[in-house]
């Protein structure tokens, strides 16, 4: 919610690489990861940081169906 990190991620393996500062070239990575989870059929919570366990900057529950 509160949280901005810039860069990209990876089309082949996911990998993050991080901007050191926001561009043209540049793009949310949070942002991208929303979407790809919500494309997936998953669900994407919004909290602010001070919500985060361990002053963490992001927080995932990953569950499978059975």
């Amino acid at each position: 919610m509160d949280r901005v990190i810039d860069g990209h991620v990876d089309e082949t393996d996911g990998r993050i690489d991080e901007a050191m500062a926001p561009g043209a070239s540049s793009h949310s990575v949070l942002n991208e990861i929303a979407r790809r989870v919500l494309l997936s059929g998953g669900e994407v919570l919004s909290v602010r940081k001070e919500d985060l366990p361990d002053g963490a900057p992001v927080a995932a529950i990953l569950r499978y169906a059975l």
